[in-house]
């Protein structure tokens, strides 16, 4: 068994954190983890780090919202390899792409201003598995009932939805992972018992 996240805090009452300019609602009980998303590992002295939220009731790997992925991944289209769709996910057909996604260890320390701090962060972060892939909330396609029957089209306010990206239970899964929550002390713990598991990096 290898320990991931010991002991990190959640908030009972929800809060707002700020982050990349703007002010994001995290509700209450939500279990918030930090992770970068790039399609080769990143400079340990350059990169991008973003909240996630574990959510039990989502049965995918891992979804993101198409502003999530153009300010918070430093991703381009061009960057990205279509592995599928997934098919009525909130309703909507939705763009499965590779990618791959690193935990930071030490959270929220990723986001902290000194350079030797947050390079450390990357350098003990840990690779998850997502395949088959990520999906993107885009400009998808969304199944309506129509006089001749059930039609597709496009919605372009679901690019909005998640407001905070998603892990859910398929990463979970795929990890080998096991989550434990101490409802007395808000708290929450992540480990995995994947036998080809690397352990973070000694800081």
């Amino acid at each position: 068994m290898t320990l991931i996240l010991d002991q990190c805090p959640y908030d009972p009452q929800g809060h707002r954190i700020h982050f990349d300019g703007q002010d994001h609602w995290i509700l209450a009980n939500q279990l918030v983890v930090w992770l970068t998303l790039a399609r080769q590992p990143p400079d340990p002295e350059d990169f991008k780090c973003f909240p996630a939220v574990i959510d039990t009731g989502y049965g995918g790997t891992f979804i993101l919202n198409h502003k999530h992925w153009t300010n918070w991944c430093r991703l381009k289209a061009h960057d990205l390899v279509n592995t599928g769709h997934v098919e009525n996910l909130y309703g909507f057909r939705v763009p499965r792409f590779e990618a791959r996604l690193w935990m930071h260890v030490k959270q929220p320390v990723a986001l902290d201003e000194d350079r030797a701090v947050r390079a450390q962060s990357m350098r003990t972060a840990v690779e998850l598995s997502v395949t088959p892939g990520v999906c993107i909330m885009c400009d998808s396609e969304k199944l309506v009932p129509t006089p001749n029957g059930m039609e597709k089209q496009v919605a372009r306010h679901a690019r909005k939805n998640p407001s905070i990206p998603l892990i859910g239970m398929a990463l979970l899964e795929r990890n080998r992972m096991q989550l434990s929550v101490d409802a007395v002390s808000h708290t929450f713990s992540l480990s995995t018992t994947r036998s080809d598991w690397q352990p973070p990096a000694s800081p």
